[in-house]
């Protein structure tokens, strides 16, 4: 491990400074941006590599949501909010000099410096030096500038594990790519990218929006830092030039590679935003809270920070000086990077710019020239009109429940119980991206709906103004902030006092020391509109995320429902195995506030990032005087090796379920199902209930990855990551008696699936989900994942065999809409309609809640749930 050879920057720098016409020629460099466009692929120690400038930019832009930070009359939020030019610029800046279209790459390791706290030390340095109190508008778009650029340095190393375990990187080479991390690295730069502009509206970021650069004070700080010059204007301008045209050129074309990214790594897909360490909501909580440190620096100076090399751990306190950390050494490789053709799709170049230097400041946007090039793949295009295959009439929700906060998260999780004591049941909604007004903080929320007679409340409405009581997740400064409280709920009798308490999963607790503990918190009422904490179980593993999953039933035969926890990260000896604990409601607890685990209620996985515990599934059948209790895995791979260490010959994702029979002391081991098929995800959701008849049990297993085999007419087609449902009776696990299968290309058919009788006809019945299902059947870009949710009612009439290629009159196979009893949906792009369920019975009414977690009916991303009368 060496340092980087600054002596060549040098060297390269007088280089170009020597080649006055190659400055000029500069000016018609083609820049080859993507169609097939893989962003940048090297074998790697320690270097910085990059996630996706369209990535880094909606990280930053999430941050700015409910970001406050205030020193007497300068609001850092405010000039944040008002210099986003800046800010956008900056978020992307130090991957400038990265590409072989930057003069060849001979600049690449001033953007590696620009990754790391060093460069962060030079640029305060500068500017508390050379710009005091009151700024100036040219001042303030310098702070936006830099702290654009610590965004990225942040979002960085927790995507690339840089210093840490568990990125996001990490974590999906594990999954998707024998645990080789260069693989995972090439695909998930390009990908991240890919699924931002396929998945959300990213209208906030004008394709053609200015950029500024502050060249003369970026100049300075490379300066500062190398204590000469290693680049010049015309390099700076240049390359930021062709970043920004990088930008258009993503923001035009690269969305349309979405089937090749979402193929290759379904973890992707799935974990983007979601994923604990290094996913975008956790990158841009990580944002703010640097935020705040490189604000005290601004402020107080870097004397009173920690020089951690790595962002991370960059820490600033105003009571007191801070400590210098020595450099980390890095150890140097060029980076590669492949671009398609631009001249066949774009035809675009530098010139195409309208872009003004002026006193050291570069204004960048689109030209008229360039605007008119544009127009046809932007605005010409004729819409191509959807083709749908035949269904049932599709029904839309008759209310919906919104929240007015962006990222919300509303619906993210639902319990159900007749907490009132009325006969009517009501519904906890979960809620972990809930922003507190009082402390500004996100901090999660659950909101608590009763049932009437007819039913829940009959309006749509923000759920904050009609919800019967609500409650706030802790409120302080330390390891709850950003803890996703509201993740997981569900509702059981902790004490046998006949008070029903409610248990709320809190995953990332512990994420603003690195932990990621996890948490679940315990509640009981005080009176119908109050809850109090009644205590908290946790967990001491780093990584552990306590609380992803939650359920209750009764698991030792004792009459009382028992709490059910699981956290598929959890090491478990080893790397993202997984653990399932259990608390047993006992009598024992009543007036105690501590809640401790027992040991012997522990169920382990056994192979790394195998996720056990992903999908939990109970239920007591009193009958039989006996619990059957599934966990899923969908993680497992069949292994090549005997030591199941990682080879390229596995194959990876297919899936597992573990079957226990749970009697009142013991826990006997059953069948072990596994799948057969590369990320077919078998065990991603399962439910246990009876479909056929009153009597006949039967286990509902879901594969959301499944490949599945289908036509058109006369053409096969393969629909690739559709999703399938299996339905075994619990007599025979080896042999399913029907299967559903998706008919759309990652669908996630079955990602959500729910037993429960909602006809009252005393046999359960299915509700499907299928919450990335694009509506177009030849996938085009337009209107993505609206997301479908389908209802069979179970007895004589439910589908039996692989019934969904039985498509008579249609000439579509699969046809699992035609075999539904009813379909639903929501008509919003991208709302992923389908992504949670719940069933509401109350005397007169049973309602089916719907979450559509990517709705912008309230706020941008802030879900919403349609509520359907069953």
């Amino acid at each position: 491990m060496v340092y980087i050879n600054h002596n060549l920057i040098i060297m390269a720098f007088m280089v170009v400074k020597a080649r006055s016409s190659m400055r000029m020629a500069s000016r018609n460099f083609i820049v080859q941006l993507f169609v097939i466009f893989i962003s940048l692929c090297w074998i790697h120690d320690y270097t910085t590599e990059a996630c996706g400038g369209v990535t880094h930019i909606e990280i930053s832009y999430r941050a700015l949501n409910n970001y406050q930070d205030i020193y007497g009359n300068v609001s850092y939020n405010t000039i944040l909010n008002q210099n986003q030019d800046a800010l956008e610029a900056g978020s992307v800046f130090p991957d400038t000099f990265y590409p072989d279209i930057c003069y060849k790459g001979i600049f690449h390791g001033v953007s590696e410096d620009t990754h790391w706290i060093p460069f962060i030390n030079a640029s305060v340095n500068y500017f508390i030096k050379n710009f005091p109190k009151p700024w100036s508008q040219k001042t303030q778009k310098l702070a936006a500038f830099i702290m654009g650029i610590m965004s990225h340095q942040v979002a960085d190393v927790s995507w690339h594990a840089l210093g840490i375990d568990q990125g996001f990187l990490q974590a999906m080479a594990g999954i998707n790519y024998h645990g080789s991390f260069p693989s995972a690295h090439s695909d998930g730069d390009l990908g991240g990218d890919v699924l931002n502009l396929y998945q959300l509206d990213l209208s906030y970021s004008d394709l053609l929006g200015d950029w500024y650069v502050p060249t003369t004070d970026v100049l300075n700080i490379f300066r500062e830092y190398y204590g000469q010059d290693v680049i010049n204007e015309t390099v700076l301008t240049t390359c930021s030039k062709l970043m920004y045209l990088v930008k258009i050129g993503e923001k035009v074309f690269i969305k349309k590679l979405f089937p090749n990214s979402a193929k290759k790594s379904p973890f992707l897909v799935d974990e983007l935003y979601d994923y604990f360490l290094g996913g975008i909501k956790d990158m841009s909580t990580w944002t703010q809270r640097l935020w705040k440190h490189l604000t005290i620096a601004f402020e107080y100076g870097i004397k009173t920070c920690n020089m951690n090399h790595s962002s991370l751990f960059f820490r600033c306190n105003n009571t007191h000086n801070g400590t210098t950390t020595a450099r980390t050494k890095k150890k140097y490789f060029p980076k590669h990077w492949y671009y398609s053709k631009l001249l066949k799709l774009m035809n675009i170049t530098i010139d195409d710019l309208d872009a003004k230097l002026h006193n050291g400041e570069l204004y960048l946007k689109p030209s008229a020239q360039l605007l008119k090039k544009l127009n046809y793949e932007l605005y010409g295009q004729t819409k191509k009109s959807h083709l749908k295959n035949k269904s049932v009439s599709e029904e839309t929700p008759k209310f919906l429940y919104t929240l007015k906060q962006d990222y919300a998260d509303l619906g993210n999780a639902y319990a159900v119980a007749d907490l009132n004591g009325d006969g009517n049941e009501d519904v906890v909604v979960g809620c972990p991206g809930y922003v507190d007004v009082n402390s500004n903080q996100r901090t999660g929320a659950i909101f608590i709906l009763y049932g009437t007679d007819e039913g829940l409340k009959n309006s749509t409405s923000d759920i904050s103004s009609i919800a019967d009581a609500k409650i706030i997740g802790p409120v302080s400064q330390d390891a709850t902030e950003n803890s996703k409280f509201g993740s997981s709920i569900t509702i059981f009798d902790l004490d046998a006092d006949g008070q029903l308490e409610i248990a709320v999963g809190a995953p990332s607790f512990g994420s603003v020391n690195l932990t990621y503990f996890g948490r679940v918190n315990v509640y009981t009422p005080v009176n119908q509109k109050n809850y109090t904490l009644r205590g908290t179980i946790d967990c001491q593993d780093v990584y552990c995320t306590l609380g992803t999953n939650i359920i209750s039933e009764d698991i030792n035969n004792d009459g009382l429902n028992d709490l059910i926890i699981s956290s598929p990260y959890a090491p478990a000896g080893g790397a993202q195995r997984g653990i399932v604990v259990a608390l047993l409601a006992d009598r024992q607890y009543l007036g105690k506030t501590s809640l401790k685990l027992s040991a012997k209620n522990y169920l382990l996985g056994t192979q790394n990032y195998s996720w056990f515990g992903y999908s939990l599934a109970a239920k007591r059948f009193s009958d039989i005087n006996e619990t059957l209790f599934v966990v899923g895995a969908p993680g497992t791979r069949k292994c090549a090796k005997a030591d199941c260490s990682f080879d390229p010959a596995d194959v990876q994702a297919i899936g597992q379920i573990n079957v226990y029979y749970l009697t009142s002391n013991q826990i006997i081991p059953g069948p072990v199902l596994t799948g057969q098929q590369q990320f077919q995800m078998l065990g991603s959701q399962m439910a246990i209930g009876r479909l056929l008849d009153s009597t006949t049990g039967t286990l509902v297993i879901a594969a959301s990855g499944q490949d599945v085999k289908g036509s058109s007419g006369h053409d096969l087609l393969d629909i690739d990551q559709a999703g399938a449902v299996y339905i075994y009776k619990l007599t025979d696990l080896k042999n399913p008696i029907t299967v559903l299968s998706g008919d759309r290309k990652f669908g996630r058919f079955g990602a959500t699936i729910k037993v429960l009788d909602v006809n009252s006809d005393g046999i359960d019945d299915l509700i499907v989900g299928a919450p990335l299902r694009t509506e177009d059947i030849t996938e085009e870009i337009t209107g993505a994942q609206q997301g479908r949710v389908y209802v069979y009612l179970g007895g004589a009439n439910f589908p039996l065999s692989n019934t969904t290629s039985d498509c008579a009159f249609t000439n579509m196979e699969t046809c699992f809409g035609l075999k539904a009893d009813r379909e639903l949906s929501f008509n919003e792009d991208m709302a992923r309609f389908g992504s949670r369920l719940s069933v509401v019975k109350c005397k007169t009414k049973t309602q089916l809640l719907v979450t559509a977690e990517h709705s912008a009916k309230g706020g941008r991303l802030a879900g919403a749930i349609g509520v359907f009368d069953l």
